[in-house]
C-alpha cells in the first residue's frame, strides 16, 4: 500500500475536512496518516492512522517552530510515499521531506493563508507569510483549493492550476441523539477566531429571545468570554468547547438555526467557503450567513439562508427575527436544505481528490 501523510497544524480528531479526505483515500487503498497536534481525547477508531503531538508550547512562533520540527522528524524517520501540506503553516517541513525523499507533494489550500484576518491585522507577520507563500506555493504544482475563488487567486499570484475540493459534508442518513436542550437555540460551530463576527454576535443576543450555543475553540475564545461577561449573557450564550464530530452533529441537528459570520478583513474571509455552511444544510438547518461570492453561488442554486451584506449587530438581529417571524420563509429554507444536500455533498467532491493522488501514485 502506498503511504500518504496529510499534515495539519490542528488536531486531526476534530478537523472534519481532513478526516473526509483521509477516509476517501483509505477507501481507495492508500495507507493514510493524519499528523497534527493533540488538544483532546481520541474519538474512536478510524480507517486511518493519526499521529498527534502533545506540544510544550500552545501558540506563537515557538509553537510553530516546535510543530514544524516534530513534523519534519516524524516524516524523516517513517516511510512515506506522498506528503500533503494542509495550509501554509505546514508547507516548509512537507516541502523539505519531499525533496529529501524524492516523493510527490500536494498542497491543500484550505485558506488563502496570508490573507487570514488575524494575519492581515499584523503587517509584519503578514509580510513573513507572504514570503513563505511566494517561495513555496509555486513549488507545489499539485494541489487543491477549498473554493473556486481561492483557486483563482492562487493561479493569479503564482500560476498554479489547482483543482477545487469544497468542504462538503458526507451525505448520510445519520440519526442524531437526544436533543441537548428542551427549547429552541441558535448554533455557532467552528473556530472561535478573530474575524468571525463574535464582536457583533454576542451583543446581538441581548435582543434575540433564544440561547446561542458556541461549539468550538480558537484564538478569540478569551475575548468572547469577556464579551459574554460584559453584556451579562452568561445564561444565554453557552461555550461548549471543541466537540467530537458525532457529538457536534447532535447539537447541529437539533438547533433552530445556524450562525455563520465572517468579517471582511482580508481576501480569505471574503472568498471563504467553510464546511459549516454545508453542515447546516445537511442538518436541514436554515442559517444566517454572508452575502459573499461563494455563499451567493450556493444561495443562487438553493435558497437555504438569510444573507447579510456585512457583520453588524442590527443586521444579525433582523435576520434571526425574520426567520422566527416568518414561518413560511423558515419552512421554505428548511425544505431547500433537503434538496441542496443531494447536490452539495462529499460524495461528489471525493473523486477529485482521488484523481490527484492516483496520478501521483498510480500503483496504489
Amino acid at each position: 500500500m502506498k503511504r500518504v501523510c496529510i499534515v495539519l497544524m490542528d488536531d486531526p480528531v476534530y478537523k472534519q475536512s481532513c478526516i473526509r479526505v483521509a477516509e476517501a483515500l483509505s477507501g481507495a487503498g492508500y495507507a493514510v496518516t493524519l499528523i497534527g497536534r493533540r488538544t483532546g481525547p481520541v474519538d474512536g477508531d478510524k480507517a486511518f492512522k493519526r499521529v498527534r503531538f502533545r506540544t510544550m508550547f500552545r501558540e506563537g512562533k515557538v509553537f510553530y517552530g516546535e510543530m514544524n520540527l516534530r513534523i519534519f522528524l516524524y516524516l524523516l524517520f517513517h516511510r512515506v510515499d506522498a506528503v500533503c501540506a494542509v495550509n501554509l503553516d505546514t508547507i516548509l517541513p512537507c516541502y523539505t521531506i519531499s525533496v529529501l525523499k524524492r516523493i510527490p507533494r500536494v498542497y491543500d489550500a484550505r485558506e488563502l493563508f496570508s490573507e487570514l484576518a488575524e494575519v492581515v491585522a499584523r503587517p509584519r507577520i503578514q509580510r513573513a507569510w507572504r514570503q513563505v507563500e511566494k517561495s513555496m506555493v509555486p513549488r507545489f504544482p499539485n494541489g487543491y483549493a477549498v473554493c473556486a475563488s481561492i483557486g483563482a487567486e492562487l493561479h493569479r499570484r503564482y500560476g498554479v492550476n489547482y483543482s477545487v475540493v469544497r468542504n462538503m459534508t458526507v451525505l448520510s442518513n445519520r440519526v442524531p441523539g437526544r436533543p441537548p436542550l428542551d427549547h429552541p437555540y441558535l448554533l455557532y460551530q467552528g473556530a472561535v477566531n478573530y474575524g468571525r463576527g463574535l464582536d457583533a454576535l454576542i451583543p446581538a443576543m441581548q435582543y434575540i429571545d433564544m440561547p446561542l450555543l458556541i461549539c468550538g475553540t480558537g484564538n478569540y475564545l478569551q475575548p468572547t468570554r469577556d464579551l459574554i461577561l460584559h453584556y451579562g449573557l452568561g445564561d444565554r450564550v453557552l461555550l461548549l468547547g471543541q466537540l467530537a464530530p458525532a457529538q457536534l452533529f447532535t447539537y447541529t441537528a437539533h438547533a433552530y438555526a445556524g450562525i455563520n459570520l465572517v468579517e471582511r478583513d482580508g481576501f480569505n474571509q471574503y472568498y471563504s467557503l467553510p464546511n459549516k455552511l454545508f453542515d447546516y444544510i445537511h442538518a436541514g438547518l436554515p442559517q444566517v450567513t454572508m452575502d459573499y461570492p461563494e455563499y451567493r453561488r450556493v444561495q443562487e442554486s438553493y435558497e437555504v439562508a438569510v444573507l447579510i451584506p456585512e457583520v453588524r449587530m442590527d443586521l444579525i438581529v433582523d435576520a434571526v427575527k425574520s426567520l422566527v417571524g416568518d414561518p413560511e420563509l423558515y419552512a421554505r429554507l428548511k425544505a431547500n436544505c433537503a434538496l441542496a444536500r443531494l447536490e452539495f455533498n462529499w460524495q461528489r467532491e471525493a473523486p477529485v481528490v482521488l484523481e490527484i493522488y492516483q496520478k501521483l501514485l498510480p500503483h496504489a
